[in-house]
């Protein structure tokens, strides 16, 4: 927070505290409490947001994440379409040792540019550990590097400042939620919860992008929790 003051105290919590030190306890304590209330008035729409979820889904939100928000979310409606209950689904899994780039390309992915060609023949011939975090390709396209790894496909390129002409546009775009969309229109799901997930899955997206058009910015920022934290949950083995 960059607070004015970051004080510790030193003394031994394992004996009886001298009547000397009670003046630093004191500073201690005050300190202590006087950052806590300007931390608490950082994160007042953070908290407003978790009060209000607790209000609309009857979850317990302060102590949470936003990512463990958005999971509990997802949980809870799950729970509630499928009618089972937490016990039987909590210790559930469907681990995956090995997964082979020909199963998991979508058949309709193609290009017209041969060293996208080359790379994607050569990806379908490779099977990789989920957990391989030394699996990377290089590319050229249009001039610029590229990075393939876990984490997608990144340019490999310096720092560089954009400055457009007054007969230039200089745009930046971006997919509404990418990749939601992608897992709802290729009904993918955990094979442990089954299609039902999917259903749970689209209407939250659904009622997400609803809400953010009609401005409902409380429901849009909650649901955008749930939408967004699952990607990153799919390969935990905690998830």
């Amino acid at each position: 927070m960059e607070y004015k003051n970051v004080e510790e105290y030193y003394g031994d919590f394992e004996r009886p505290l001298p009547k000397e030190n009670i003046p630093a306890v004191l500073s201690y304590n005050l300190n202590d409490v006087d950052s806590t209330d300007v931390l608490l008035d950082r994160c007042a729409k953070d908290i407003d947001l978790r009060l209000a979820i607790e209000d609309e889904y009857h979850i317990s939100a302060l102590n949470k994440d936003g990512v463990n928000l958005g999971m509990e979310i997802i949980k809870v409606r799950y729970l509630q379409e499928s009618g089972q209950q937490w016990f039987q689904i909590k210790d559930l899994r469907s681990p995956c040792e090995s997964v082979c780039f020909k199963d998991i390309i979508f058949p309709f992915i193609s290009f017209k540019t041969p060293v996208l060609q080359n790379l994607l023949s050569e990806l379908k011939e490779l099977c990789i550990s989920p957990d391989d975090k030394t699996f990377e390709r290089h590319f050229m396209l249009g001039g610029v590097e590229h990075t393939f790894a876990l984490g997608g496909v990144h340019s490999v390129n310096d720092p560089e400042k954009f400055e457009p002409e007054d007969d230039e546009i200089l745009e930046d775009v971006d997919v509404d939620s990418m990749y939601p969309s992608i897992i709802v229109s290729q009904k993918l799901y955990p094979a442990h919860l089954g299609p039902i997930f999917t259903k749970v899955y689209s209407d939250i997206l659904s009622e997400r992008l609803e809400a953010k058009r009609n401005g409902n910015k409380l429901k849009n920022e909650t649901l955008k929790l749930s939408v967004n934290g699952l990607s990153g949950n799919l390969q935990s083995e905690f998830s």
